[in-house]
């Protein structure tokens, strides 16, 4: 069963059967309703719209108001070896290192696509065709969830930005507070202070050697 999530779309885009690719820009990556909107859809992969919710946000980009939807994963086009082209297998995903684009977008794949990253996985739904080397171009559902990684890649830039949202259920982390002894340098690390050395008081008495 594709995988099902929630995104926001334009009134034009928002009907049920609609097909879009998510794209976005820079100015994306740091909006507010980024999580809800294509934060968790997975760059340039399809979508289609199953229901269109009542619930509406206002877009600070394109400022008109986003319809909030519901969408499902439709399955993506990968190259992998051709030991892994069977229909129905659970496979691991591990970039071709002997794999043309030229060749592989006869069949609308690349060598490294933007919606998937190494590890994660699909199962094999249609095998679409065959390539040099022992690959071939297969139609996927990937059962992972999409990782911030994947709109990484695209906007490199926007990196700290990323890594620095809490992911959803997770508190935002706090800065500890250091305690005021922590402040203070221990005892070992404080300077001694060297008070001056007081020198023996004369008694007067003429020493032995003066006796005599």
């Amino acid at each position: 069963m594709p995988r099902r999530t929630v995104s926001m779309l334009t009134e034009i885009m928002a009907k049920e059967g609609t097909e879009f690719s998510p794209y976005a820009s820079e100015k994306c990556i740091h909006c507010s309703l980024f999580n809800v909107c294509i934060g968790n859809l997975r760059p340039g992969a399809k979508y289609r719209v199953v229901k269109v919710r009542s619930h509406r946000n206002k877009c600070p980009l394109l400022s008109e108001e986003m319809y909030v939807v519901e969408v499902e994963e439709l399955p993506v086009r990968l190259v992998v070896p051709s030991t892994m082209a069977v229909e129905g297998m659970t496979i691991t995903y591990r970039r071709p290192s002997a794999c043309s684009d030229e060749e592989a977008r006869k069949y609308g794949a690349q060598c490294n696509p933007p919606y998937i990253l190494e590890g994660e996985k699909a199962v094999v739904k249609r095998v679409v065709g065959k390539l040099r080397g022992g690959l071939a171009v297969v139609e996927a559902e990937i059962v992972d969830p999409p990782k911030r990684e994947l709109w990484v890649r695209v906007f490199p830039e926007a990196t700290p930005r990323l890594q620095a949202r809490p992911s959803r259920g997770q508190p935002p982390r706090r800065p500890q507070r250091q305690s005021r002894r922590s402040q203070r340098p221990s005892r070992r690390s404080r300077p001694r202070r060297q008070s001056p050395r007081r020198g023996r008081r004369s008694s007067g008495r003429p020493s032995r050697a003066g006796r005599r």
